[in-house]
C-alpha cells in the first residue's frame, strides 16, 4: 500500500455520527456558538480546540504525488487521523444540508448525479465548449469558506465559519486536494458562480453543467453565441465568461479549453456525447485486452504483466479481478444492464471463473434494446444480401426413412456456422457451398450444441474453405417492437435448386414460451421450409436473431388465419458458443 492511501484510511466506526439526519441538519440550522459545532460534530470541545490550535495537528499534513493521465503530477495533501475524522464527519453533515444546483453534477450524495447525468444534456448538440478551472481546490482559502457559509442560505455565525473553516484548511489556509470535505465545500463555494453561469446560459440558449472544475457548455443553434466563444483557428471565450469566473475568484486553464463539433469528438467527463453518452472505445479494447489474456494465459502471468506495466511502484498488491469488476462496473453505469456490450463482457468474464459471478438478467427478462447512433436514411438491405449472399449456405438433411428435408446455416467467422439446433436431429447433413456440396463425415465437419441453450447450434468447419469469405456481425440485443429487419435463407422445399431469398418486415412481439422458459422474436413474415437457422439482421447489418419456427394463427370461423415467423435471440447463440470455446466436455459430435 502506498504512503498516500494508508494516510487516507479513516475508521469508519470513529466517523460515524449517532445522530439522525434529521438530528444533525437541526443542530446545524441551531449553531451558535463553538460548542455547538462539537456537540455537532459529536466530539468535546477542548478536543475541538487541541486539534486545531493545540498541538497544530493542521501542519501535519502528508504530501504525496499521483500522475494523470495527461502524465502530469497533481499534488494531494492527506490530512492526520484526527483531522479527517472530523472533515468526514463535517463532510456528512454538509451533504445533508447542501441543496445542489440543477447543473451541479459532481461529488452530489442522496442524488442521481454522476459523469453521465452531467453528459447527458449536451449529447447531439452542434457546438460543445469544454472549460478546466485551474488549480480548482487550491484556490478555495480559508476567508472564502468562511463568507460561503456566512450567507444565505447557511448564516451560520462568524465564529463558527470560522472554526469550520479551519477544519477544512490547512495551517496556510488553503484548503487541500485530499481532504475528504473538499469536494462538497467546493460546490458551496461555487453557489454564486452556477447561478450567473445558468442565467448566462439560459439567455443564450445554451445548456451548461458543472463537474468540479470542468464547465461545459453546448447548444444546437446554428452559430455558437460570440458571447459564449469566438471560433477562428481557434477558440477565444467569450467576455463575459472569462468576467463571471474571474470576478468569483476562479482562473480558467487556457490550455483546456476545447470547442468541439459534431465532426469530431465530442466529450464531456470523459464520454462521448456526439450522439449519446457512450465510453471510449480504448477503454472497451482494454476489458476485452484484459480478458482476452486471462483466457489465453492465465490469471497469474496476466495479474503479473499488468502490475509491471501500470502499477510497477506501488507498494501493495492490486487485484486484477477487482479492476475488472470494477471497470465492468463503470461500463454498466453508462451503457445500462440490458447493453448487448455489458452483457457480451460479462458472460465472458463469468466464463473465467476468477471470482463470484456478476448477475446478469435472464434473457427473458431483458428489455428491447434500441438501435444506436445514427442508422441509414435508406433501407440498406440489399446491400446487407450483396454483402452476405455468399457467407449463408444451405443445410440438405437426411431423416430416417430417407426423406429429404433443408436448413440453412450462416458464416460468424472462426471457422464456425450458426445454425438453429433442431436441424441436428437427424446426422445425415451436407452443406450445399456453391457448386460443391460437402457430406457430413466422421469428423468433417463437427457439430457442436449445447443442450441448455434455445434452438441454437454451431458447426465448426476443419478446413479453410470459408476463410475469405464475410462474416456475420452478431449484436446481443433484443430488437425493438416495430423493428424492421430481414431474414436470408432457402426457404423451397420443392425446387431442384433451392434460391437464397431474403423476406423484410418487422419485430411484432417478444414472447417467452411457457413450456420452455425461452424468449422468442415474432416476425411479420413466414418462416417455414428451409429458412430454419437463417440470420435475421437489423438495419446496421447486425445479426439478431435465427429463424426458428413458422406458427400458424388459428382464427375464428370465417376469418383467415395469419402465419408468421419466429426467431430465437443471438443470444443463446452466443452461449452455444462460449461454452463450445471454454468447456471440453462439450466439445462432443452430435
Amino acid at each position: 500500500m502506498d504512503q498516500g492511501s494508508l494516510y487516507l484510511i479513516i475508521n469508519l466506526m470513529e466517523t460515524q455520527l449517532k445522530s439522525s439526519p434529521e438530528e444533525l441538519i437541526q443542530k446545524f440550522k441551531s449553531l451558535k456558538t463553538r460548542s455547538d459545532l462539537a456537540m455537532l460534530l459529536e466530539i468535546k470541545e477542548d478536543f475541538l480546540c487541541k486539534i486545531l490550535y493545540g498541538v497544530k495537528e493542521r501542519k501535519k499534513y502528508r504530501k504525496f504525488e499521483i500522475q494523470k493521465k495527461s502524465k502530469k503530477i497533481r499534488e494531494i495533501h492527506a490530512p492526520p487521523k484526527n483531522l479527517a475524522i472530523l472533515q468526514s464527519k463535517l463532510n456528512t453533515i454538509l451533504q445533508l444540508v447542501y441543496s445542489p444546483k440543477p447543473c451541479v453534477h459532481g461529488f452530489v450524495k442522496g442524488v442521481n448525479r454522476s459523469i453521465l447525468s452531467n453528459a447527458n444534456p449536451h449529447k447531439g448538440k452542434r457546438h460543445l465548449i469544454n472549460i478546466d478551472l485551474q488549480d480548482f481546490f487550491p484556490s478555495i482559502n480559508i476567508y472564502r469558506i468562511k463568507g460561503a457559509l456566512m450567507s444565505y442560505p447557511y448564516n451560520i455565525p462568524t465564529d463558527v465559519a470560522l472554526v469550520i473553516a479551519q477544519i477544512c484548511c490547512r495551517d496556510d489556509g488553503i484548503m487541500p486536494q485530499g481532504s475528504s470535505a473538499s469536494p462538497i465545500i467546493s460546490n458551496i463555494i461555487c453557489r454564486s458562480l452556477d447561478n450567473e453561469l445558468m442565467q448566462l446560459a439560459r439567455c443564450l440558449k445554451c445548456n451548461y453543467t458543472r463537474y468540479a472544475d470542468d464547465i461545459t457548455f453546448s447548444t444546437s443553434l446554428f452559430r455558437i453565441p460570440k458571447e459564449l466563444a469566438i471560433i477562428n483557428n481557434g477558440v477565444s471565450l467569450g467576455k463575459k465568461i472569462i468576467s463571471i469566473i474571474e470576478k468569483h475568484n476562479f482562473k480558467i486553464n487556457t490550455d483546456k479549453v476545447r470547442y468541439s463539433s459534431p465532426l469530431e469528438r465530442q466529450e464531456v467527463t470523459g464520454l462521448t456525447v456526439n450522439e449519446f453518452p457512450n465510453i471510449k472505445r480504448s477503454f472497451i479494447r482494454q476489458i476485452f485486452g484484459i480478458l482476452y489474456a486471462l483466457e489465453k494465459h492465465g490469471y497469474e502471468a496476466t495479474q503479473k504483466r499488468y502490475m509491471d506495466k501500470y502499477f510497477k511502484h506501488s507498494r501493495g498488491a492490486i487485484e486484477l479481478k477487482n479492476i475488472v469488476t470494477g471497470k465492468i462496473s463503470f461500463l454498466k453505469m453508462v451503457v445500462g444492464e440490458d447493453s448487448p456490450l455489458y452483457r457480451k463482457i460479462v458472460k465472458k468474464f463469468n466464463n473465467l471463473r476468477l471470482s463470484e459471478e456478476i448477475f446478469i438478467k435472464p434473457i427473458e427478462e431483458l428489455n428491447p434494446y434500441p438501435l444506436r447512433g445514427k442508422c441509414p436514411k435508406n433501407q440498406p438491405w440489399n446491400k446487407w444480401f450483396s454483402l452476405y449472399k455468399d457467407s449463408v449456405f444451405l443445410l440438405e438433411i437426411t431423416d430416417s426413412d430417407r426423406a429429404k428435408h433443408t436448413g440453412t446455416a450462416f458464416y460468424i467467422g472462426n471457422r464456425l456456422l450458426a445454425t438453429a439446433k433442431h436441424n441436428f436431429q437427424y446426422k445425415d447433413i451436407s452443406i450445399n457451398m456453391g457448386n460443391d456440396t460437402i457430406p457430413y463425415e466422421s469428423n468433417y465437419p463437427e457439430y457442436r450444441i449445447n443442450d441448455n441453450a434455445a434452438d441454437a447450434g454451431i458447426i465448426k468447419i476443419t478446413s479453410n474453405i470459408l476463410d475469405n469469405n464475410p462474416w456475420f456481425q452478431t449484436q446481443l440485443r433484443l430488437p425493438e417492437i416495430g423493428e424492421e429487419v430481414i431474414a436470408i435463407g432457402f426457404p423451397c422445399l420443392s425446387q431442384r435448386n433451392p434460391t437464397l431469398v431474403m423476406h423484410i418486415g418487422v419485430v411484432e412481439a417478444l414472447p417467452v414460451n411457457y413450456a420452455t422458459n425461452h424468449r422468442f422474436i415474432q416476425v411479420s413474415f413466414q418462416s417455414g421450409g428451409g429458412l430454419s437457422g437463417g440470420p435475421l439482421v437489423d438495419k446496421r447489418g447486425f445479426v439478431v436473431g435465427i429463424m426458428v419456427e413458422n406458427i400458424f394463427y388459428l382464427a375464428e370461423p370465417n376469418v383467415p388465419s395469419r402465419p408468421y415467423g419466429q426467431a430465437v435471440p443471438v443470444e443463446y447463440l452466443f452461449d452455444v458458443v462460449q461454452n463450445f470455446s471454454m468447456e471440453p466436455n462439450l466439445k462432443q459430435k452430435v
